[in-house]
Formats: structure tokens, C-alpha cells, sequence
């Protein structure tokens, strides 16, 4: 079986996504880009990024890798989504040792809540695991655990190397209510840093592990301005398309836009980190308005103490 390079298949996609759009095929239900063919070459890429890592080898992708990035992709890429939670935008650095504890909170519009706590730790310098805990409240509902999940971000590039940092969110999480199945989530991390800027894109990929279940496929995008470590002004978007293969009307998709502020400062022998944000739908699909708070307490890395 041919093997392509990474590059090869990012190529590969993007000129997929650029092809001319001939017109609907007679009894089509999809959109006209190859979402699922573009989602699997993207699993490939991930692949063939992963073995570089562990073996160090950047010759050819593993043995059976298009077979094994076409099974995951059909098994996300399945008919009701799952809806993703745009509740935190995730940057693709990861510090080798840090030893964190967070607390992320949404709470939107008609009293919808969700409360995240995160116990997490970077063993290597590619590699984040977290564990996290979730709290949902339904409008005039009590507040109860709702699900636990194994986060894990996979830096692709050395921070600040390239032009664009690159990373990879995959991440697997259990009901414990009524929903007692499992969801798998996987999403793509990008951010681009200047002197006085940071950018930070995440398209993530959800899909509860159900039969008749589908992925579901969000955006979260932030720019903020780096006028002082404890004080970052910037705007967010985040919005849910619904189903990956058949997007729905604009009018039932949510997308929000917002001002956020972020910043750090040294706590003992850690640091600090919090990120805040309110942000107003703009489609009749999401919540009239949202307000996201994030504090994290870095307790193990190596310039514990140092503000950035």
C-alpha cells in the first residue's frame, strides 16, 4: 500500500476544499465538500505526526495507518449531534512538568450553567493529560455531575518555531446520569504568536458513541492583545455548526462574539492564569448572551513563580 508524507496530505485536503463546486448531485443530501475524505486525511496527518514523535522515524506512515485513520473517521463520522461545548479555547503549547488545577464555568442566558474542575499534568514536552469533572444545571434544575473525562493535548511543533504553532485535541468522556455512554472528541489546535498578539483557533469534532448518533463540529477563535502578562484584552467567537456532514441553516447554528480579558500573576510558588469572557449570540440558535470564566493554578513547572 502507497504511503503519502504529511505534507503530501495536508496538500491533499486543501486542495480538495478548494476544488470547483459543480453543482449538487441529483438526490445528494451532503454538502458538496468531501468532509469525510478531508477528515480522514487529517487523521492520517495525525498519525504519521505521532509515530514521528515516539519513534523519531519521518520515512514512511505506519503500517495500516489510512486503514486505521478511515475506521476512527467513520466511526466520528456517523444521524442527532452532540452538541460541543464551547466553554474554553484550548492553545496547542504544552510545558514539559507543569502541574495545574482549573476551574472553567459558563453561564449563559436563561440559566443554563456548566462547571468544569481539571486536575492536569504535562509529563513530557509534546504531551497534556487532563482529568476533569463536570457539573451541568438545567434552567430552574438542580446542579449535578453530569460526566468525567480524560482530555489530552499533543503539541505537533516546537512552541514558536514555525509560523503557526499546531497541536492536537483528543479527548474521551462518560455520562454518569441517565446517558451513560461514552464521546469521543477530537479537534485541531492552532495559534500564532507576534510581540504584541496572540491568535488561537480550535475546530474540534464530537460525536457521542451511540447508535444513530453523528459528529457534531465546532469553532472557537480567540486574538488578544498583550499589553501586560496580568492584563490581555481581546475578543472570542465560538460557535456550534451542527452535523459535520450536513451543516445546518445558519439560522440554527450558534455562533457568539464577544470581549475577553486574560491575564497571570504569581501566587506563592505558581502562578495564577484567568481567562474571562462575554460573549452575545448572533444567530436565533444560541443563547442571547454567555459569560465564561477560567482560573487555573500552575503549580509544577519549571519557572514556577516567574511572570511571563
Amino acid at each position: 500500500m502507497a504511503t503519502h508524507s504529511p505534507a503530501a496530505t495536508l496538500r491533499h485536503c486543501f486542495l480538495r476544499l478548494a476544488a470547483p463546486h459543480t453543482g449538487p448531485r441529483v438526490g445528494a443530501t451532503h454538502d458538496f465538500l468531501p468532509f469525510r475524505e478531508i477528515f480522514n486525511n487529517l487523521l492520517f496527518y495525525i498519525i504519521v505526526s505521532f509515530r514521528k514523535k515516539a519513534t523519531g522515524r519521518s520515512d514512511a506512515a505506519p503500517h495500516g495507518a489510512p486503514l486505521w485513520s478511515a475506521a476512527l473517521g467513520a466511526l466520528l463520522l456517523g444521524t442527532t449531534p452532540r452538541l460541543v461545548q464551547a466553554d474554553v479555547i484550548y492553545s496547542p503549547a504544552v510545558e514539559a512538568g507543569e502541574r495545574a488545577l482549573e476551574w472553567r464555568s459558563t453561564v449563559s442566558a436563561g440559566g443554563v450553567e456548566d462547571h468544569k474542575l481539571a486536575l492536569e499534568y504535562a509529563p513530557t514536552a509534546w504531551w497534556r493529560a487532563e482529568l476533569l469533572a463536570t457539573a451541568q444545571r438545567p434552567p430552574g434544575g438542580p446542579r449535578q455531575a453530569t460526566t468525567w473525562a480524560l482530555e489530552n493535548i499533543f503539541s505537533l511543533n516546537p512552541q514558536g518555531r514555525d509560523f503557526l504553532d499546531l497541536g492536537v485535541l483528543a479527548e474521551l468522556s462518560r455520562g454518569l446520569r441517565a446517558e451513560r455512554g461514552y464521546a469521543v472528541e477530537l479537534g485541531v489546535l492552532a495559534e500564532h504568536a507576534t510581540r504584541h498578539t496572540v491568535t488561537t483557533v480550535n475546530v474540534g469534532v464530537e460525536r457521542a458513541l451511540l447508535a444513530g448518533a453523528e459528529a457534531a463540529l465546532g469553532l472557537s477563535a480567540r486574538w488578544r492583545w498583550r499589553l501586560s502578562p496580568r492584563f490581555e484584552p481581546g475578543v472570542e467567537y465560538h460557535a456550534d455548526l451542527g452535523a459535520l456532514d450536513h451543516l445546518g441553516a445558519l439560522r440554527t447554528q450558534r455562533h457568539a462574539l464577544g470581549p475577553a480579558l486574560l491575564g497571570q500573576r504569581s501566587v506563592g510558588r505558581g502562578r495564577l492564569h484567568y481567562e474571562a469572557a462575554w460573549v452575545f449570540g448572533l444567530t436565533h440558535g444560541a443563547p442571547a448572551s454567555t459569560v465564561r470564566l477560567q482560573l487555573e493554578w500552575e503549580f509544577g513547572s519549571a519557572d514556577d513563580g516567574d511572570e511571563e
